[in-house]
């Protein structure tokens, strides 16, 4: 059955987490970094197009769009949410602007009611970097489920884990096929065919029953998650020169990652406290 069946958890995996987030459509990919290149593929983005992107995130934000000849344009953060900053937007739109990129950073929402109506009025994609951030909510609906796409991780630092991997999600049937034929090598569907360039981004059906017994329990990963930052604020709410990023308005974060900032008026430096906290043999960085 390995090759008559290959797909028999991949298939149950892409419609539960399809379910879990919203959307019409989910396809499973081996990792959320060929899940965003296959969706600006799909999205037509290409030589001479430019993406806006926020400043802070992991690179393959910004290596994706590089990989199919666009450029990345920087869009500044909120202090609070750590998120793209939405009133920078409309300084870095130029006519070469073809797609918006947020990232939903360490599991917290990006401004998404902006960032829809900002791009639906120049006519841009939005295509959601929603790695580190499976069950966070913006106005009760999960993120990804916004934009022309939506993409997930699940590296092994993640909410949920299958090694690597990754999904991309959509509402969009014609996009979704387009996706589909090019993370399937360009064949016609249903033949050998092949009638353009492809690629392969597939997840094994090993990876997915992992991922899938995981999805199983979201719910309580998250909770873990929630009460680890409870209690980091509740222990370090007295303590001066640090403040934990926020939440935005009407959103669910889910907190994957605690995150402080130092304030510069503080004396503290980023360095000394990393290497002290290491001493006591507390992870940070």
């Amino acid at each position: 059955g390995w090759n008559t069946q290959w797909s028999k958890y991949l298939d149950k995996f892409e419609n539960e987490f399809s379910n879990y987030i919203g959307s019409k459509f989910a396809i499973s990919t081996s990792s959320c970094t060929g899940a965003l290149y296959l969706s600006l593929l799909a999205c037509g983005i290409g030589e001479g197009d430019e993406v806006i992107v926020p400043e802070l995130t992991w690179v393959a934000t910004a290596s994706a769009i590089k990989y199919v000849g666009a450029t990345p344009v920087f869009a500044d953060v909120d202090l609070e949410t750590w998120c793209i900053d939405t009133n920078n937007l409309q300084n870095l739109l130029t006519e070469n602007t073809k797609a918006i990129m947020p990232v939903h950073l360490y599991g917290n929402p990006a401004e998404m009611s902006k960032i829809m109506s900002f791009a639906n009025e120049n006519n841009l994609r939005v295509i959601e970097d929603a790695a580190p951030a499976i069950g966070a909510t913006y106005d009760n609906q999960k993120v990804g489920s916004f934009g022309d796409f939506g993409c997930f991780s699940f590296q092994g630092a993640k909410l949920l884990v299958t090694g690597e991997g990754g999904m991309v999600v959509t509402n969009d049937e014609e996009k979704f096929n387009k996706l589909k034929k090019l993370w399937d090598h360009g064949r016609v569907p249903g033949t050998f065919w092949i009638d353009e360039l492809g690629y392969k981004f597939k997840m094994s059906n090993l990876q997915a029953a992992f991922g899938l017994g995981q999805l199983e329990n979201i719910e309580a990963l998250i909770e873990s998650k929630k009460r680890n930052y409870a209690r980091y604020v509740e222990n370090l709410k007295n303590t001066k020169g640090i403040k934990l990023s926020r939440t935005g308005k009407n959103t669910e974060s889910i907190y994957w990652m605690t995150s402080i900032l130092i304030e510069k008026d503080s004396g503290l430096k980023r360095d000394e406290v990393i290497n002290k906290l290491k001493k006591l043999n507390i992870d940070s960085r």
